[in-house]
């Protein structure tokens, strides 16, 4: 039946393309044609048109529907592919194609202009799109519009993403969201792609709006510089700031008053807005929270206030008239020559794009200033050190804690293998260390991958439990940039569900440096198997070196339970009753996910049913398809399983139906079904039965192919399922 269904499926695909290949033209099609086209599917339609489209009131781009043959031009492909206009259309008779793609990345995109292809500038703005999408694959495929933009150091970023997944064949779905144009990127384009396969795709009704009345902030990571605070107490001399008029004066000058022996004087002032400015803009510091702290004094003959203002001009603005000014902090008045301090903070606006900071008093006295402070961080977690910000060290009193790890490569002993590798990640002894030799860790495949210390390995895993955690260690990289490293807490929840809920780390760990990185973390009462993790969470494959490894704790500590973990855990108990579930997939409900790398699809070819799973791509015998059963109510009872299985080889080979269990101390596996499938291409039906034990926390089902002695090539082998029916059995 499979093999009929096929046939039939490729003879229709084929007379298809055959047909479009004789209707083929060139690129300038000219006037649309007078006659009806010869294939206008009426496609069945999942959602009805919106009476009220999310975007009414916004301004349009553009719209875009292919009723025109020459809307083409204002696509661009990316990759392989060719941008045609088909007689298949979500309204008209028109819809526009990408065909032709090889690759699942192969794209079509659009730059924001309108259909004068004059660009409009989103900047700031928030972006609305909708379009509806086409496919013919025979399965569901996922669509990602990709909205990329260049940041102000001219480099492209992904500043959006809209994803629609699971978007049915042979029916016409609306895929449609808000695309916030960070204010400070230019050149925003459109990226159309098929994520999951290279089967061609079509899109119509495309329309593209914004809110000219919306406000999105600056993107402070793409700032090309970054604000590391500004200290001024003038005593080498120098001295950052300017009149803001031009035709003040500025002098650092010695003083009996200040903090120190120098600070600045600006005289000359004609206007109480005149004095010392300094410029922020080039920080871009839209949307950003700054603290300002400065000592001041005036020779003026009556009581005044030195006040410190910030004026700033909105993206895209250059008319002075309309900028804003807003006043961050003042000193009480003050008599002549005596001085007082004063503090604020203020956030920027979020669409400011011009800032400039400066200070002045209500009359054109001199102004004297010292020990300047302008920062971006909390200046109670600041100090100063010879003139230049740094961050205040936090300082652990570790008297009372008892150590449990305490790793070093030096000497005879390699403590290597006391890490775990967590992912692909490899641990060696390494000349490159902090005193003398070092751990490295490299063949990174993800941000988690690196490695971990197991409390369990050495027998604490229950005495830190509710207790705090102490943590050190020496880590250096050389990639060129400054990363993030944490070293994180990972546990169990009550659930038995895998947490990482609390770390140390350090935001920009320098490249080339070897860095002291310490902290404390709180390990939860009601948490259990903890274990520390070494991670880069901002890249995938940077090698990294530690050294000095200590992790100790405080045995007279408290840590009390996280309520949250509790709560969960209770709503995880509600469990579904389990009567008995049947899939024979015609509804589109696969109810199987894909395991590890495998490909779970649904086809046609059925049993007696028109669909089934086809489980593919598989690289291991334990990659498959599987079904989280944790939330029905199954523990302490038994589950009885039926299905059909079928596949397309010329030998035969073993099918097992398996369980994967978790009691919170671990995953255990258990054989429900294993049978020798014969190869004469036929549908076989097996059956089994599994008692769930009632401690178990966690419990998938799941279909693999073992590769068993005389069956190694089955390890990765394709397959069909069909019938799946679960239900309990009567006690």
């Amino acid at each position: 039946m499979k093999n009929r269904k096929k046939s039939f499926g490729i003879f229709l695909f084929a007379a298809s393309l055959l047909f479009a290949a004789g209707c083929g033209g060139p690129t300038d099609l000219g006037p649309l044609p007078t006659l009806a086209p010869t294939h206008t599917p009426a496609p069945d339609v999942d959602l009805p048109d919106p009476t009220t489209a999310p975007d009414a009131e916004y301004t349009r781009i553009i719209e875009l529907n292919g009723e025109d043959f020459n809307q083409t031009a204002h696509f661009m492909r990316e990759g392989e592919g060719t941008v045609v206009v088909k007689p298949i259309a979500h309204t008209g008779s028109y819809s526009f194609c990408l065909s032709g793609r090889m690759e699942s990345w192969h794209a079509v995109s659009l730059d924001v202009k309108d259909k004068d292809d004059h660009v409009i500038n989103v900047s700031g703005k928030n972006m609305f799109m909708a379009m509806w999408v086409y496919h013919e694959s025979g399965q569901l495929e996922d669509l990602s519009c990709i909205v990329t933009a260049k940041k102000p150091d001219g480099e492209t970023e992904t500043i959006a993403t809209i994803t629609q997944q699971a978007i049915p064949s042979n029916t016409w779905t609306l895929v449609q969201g808000m695309i916030p144009v960070y204010a400070n990127v230019t050149e925003p384009r459109i990226r159309l792609e098929m994520t999951s396969s290279s089967t061609d795709f079509y899109f119509d009704d495309l329309r593209l709006t914004y809110d000219t009345q919306s406000v999105v902030a600056a993107n402070r990571d793409y700032n090309i510089i970054t604000f590391e605070g500004i200290y001024c107490d003038f005593e080498g001399g120098e001295n950052p700031f300017v009149g803001r008029a031009g035709n003040e004066k500025l002098t650092v000058k010695k003083t009996s008053g200040g903090a120190g022996e120098k600070c600045l004087m600006t005289s000359g002032r004609t206007a109480n807005w005149n004095g010392p400015s300094i410029d922020l803009t080039e920080y871009g510091l839209a949307d950003t929270t700054i603290w300002v702290s400065f000592m001041a004094a005036h020779n003026g003959d009556a009581p005044t206030m030195v006040k410190c203002t910030i004026q700033e001009l909105a993206q895209g603005v250059t008319d002075e008239s309309k900028a804003t000014y807003t006043q961050i902090t003042m000193t009480k008045k003050l008599n002549s020559d005596e001085w007082a301090e004063a503090t604020g903070k203020y956030t920027l606006k979020a669409n400011t794009e011009k800032a400039i900071l400066y200070f002045e008093t209500d009359k054109t006295e001199d102004i004297y200033l010292d020990n300047i402070l302008i920062t971006a961080k909390d200046p109670a977690t600041l100090e100063i050190e010879d003139g230049k910000i740094t961050e205040k060290e936090e300082t652990f009193d570790t008297s009372g804690y008892e150590n449990i790890f305490y790793l070093t490569a030096d000497g005879a002993n390699d403590q290597s293998s006391t890490f775990i590798n967590n992912g692909s990640a490899q641990c060696a002894r390494d000349s490159k260390g902090h005193t003398e030799n070092g751990f490295k860790i490299s063949n990174r495949g993800a941000t988690w991958s690196g490695v971990g210390l197991h409390f369990n390995d050495v027998g604490m895993a229950e005495t830190v439990v509710g207790k705090q955690v102490y943590i050190s260690f020496w880590v250096y990289q050389e990639s060129g940039q400054a990363l993030d490293f944490s070293a994180t807490l990972q546990a169990n929840k009550p659930d038995g569900t895998s947490v990482w809920p609390e770390r140390v780390s350090i935001a920009t760990l320098p490249s080339g440096q070897w860095t002291f990185v310490e902290g404390v973390i709180p390990i939860y009462a009601n948490v259990s198997m903890p274990q520390i993790n070494f991670e880069i969470p901002s890249s995938e494959n940077a090698d990294y070196y530690l050294d000095d490894v200590t992790i100790s704790y405080d045995p007279n500590s408290v840590v009390e339970k996280y309520q949250a973990y509790e709560d969960a855990a209770q709503e995880s108990q509600k469990k579904i009753p389990l009567d008995k579930l049947s899939f024979g997939f015609d509804d589109n409900n696969a109810f199987f996910t894909a395991r590890g790398n495998a490909t779970c699809s649904l086809e046609y070819g059925g049993y007696e049913s028109e669909k089934c799973i086809y489980v593919s791509n598989r690289g291991q015998q334990w990659e498959g398809i599987q079904a989280d059963f944790s939330m029905y109510d199954i523990f302490g009872k038994t589950v009885y399983v039926t299905f059909r299985v079928y596949h397309e080889y010329d030998e035969p080979f073993p099918i097992q139906l398996s369980v994967q269990r978790n009691d919170g101390t671990g995953d255990a596996y258990d054989t429900v079904v294993r049978e020798e499938v014969a190869a004469d291409g036929k549908w076989a039906q097996y059956s089994g039965s599994y008692y769930v034990a009632e401690n178990i926390k966690k419990i998938y089902f799941y279909f693999e192919t073992p590769g068993d002695a005389g069956f190694e090539e089955a390890a990765t082998k394709s397959f069909y399922i069909d019938d799946v029916t679960f239900e309990l059995v009567e006690e």
